[in-house]
């Protein structure tokens, strides 16, 4: 489904039954590849370059039904705002960069830090190498070597995938979804734990000292 502008405004919400993923990532890294595999259960033929796609699906996860909002974001430069939008309104992101072309992860990797920059601490990044069917000596990084630059470096979640065989596509979205209702419900719980009551009262009563 393609949208004819850069709107991200969606209905769905931060609650435990439907979020907003982005999926972002240097050009020609096999982002439509994925989300087409993922909701259309097909590969497509032949390279096309993304504008925007968002796309609806629903998933069970652990026993619980959620609807996905998918943002498919171009990775071209000159749709630096369309980016900016999905960071924006995104609950979720899915980093994508082929493990054979070593100038994507560093793209990734910059998404990755405005991402950080623009968003609330721990929110939730899941990092996927795809085209995981390449030859080892036709990657520029091991699996492993990957695995902990994410997952110590960023303290991410590192999985590799291969949209072109649908190896571990559905599992990216189950993960992310995990790792999302997960944020979601720590974020509640915070909220609504005494100390943060109590915080919110100190903070009301020192500003209706400040007007009185």
């Amino acid at each position: 489904m393609s949208l004819p502008t850069p709107s991200f405004n969606s209905s769905t919400s931060g609650s435990e039954s439907s979020f907003r993923i982005a999926v972002m990532g240097a050009s020609a890294v096999g982002k439509s590849a994925i989300v087409s595999q993922f909701v259309l259960g097909k590969f497509p033929r032949g390279y096309a370059a993304t504008i925007q796609e968002r796309y609806i699906r629903d998933i069970d996860v652990n026993g619980s039904h959620v609807v996905l909002d998918i943002f498919d974001t171009p990775g071209a430069y000159c749709f630096a705002n369309v980016r900016r939008l999905a960071i924006a309104n995104a609950e979720a992101f899915v980093l994508v960069y082929s493990v054979g072309d070593e100038s994507s992860f560093e793209n990734m990797a910059k998404m990755r830090d405005l991402i950080v920059q623009e968003k609330s601490d721990g929110v939730p990044i899941l990092v996927v190498g795809n085209k995981s069917d390449l030859t080892t000596s036709d990657r520029f990084i091991s699996k492993d070597k990957a695995y902990c630059m994410v997952t110590n470096g960023w303290n991410h979640r590192y999985m590799e995938a291969s949209a072109k065989d649908n190896e571990n596509i559905l599992e990216i979205f189950q993960l992310i979804v995990s790792q999302t209702k997960s944020y979601f419900s720590e974020k509640s719980r915070r909220m609504t734990s005494p100390t943060a009551a109590l915080k919110r009262l100190s903070c009301r009563l020192r500003r209706s000292m400040t007007f009185n």
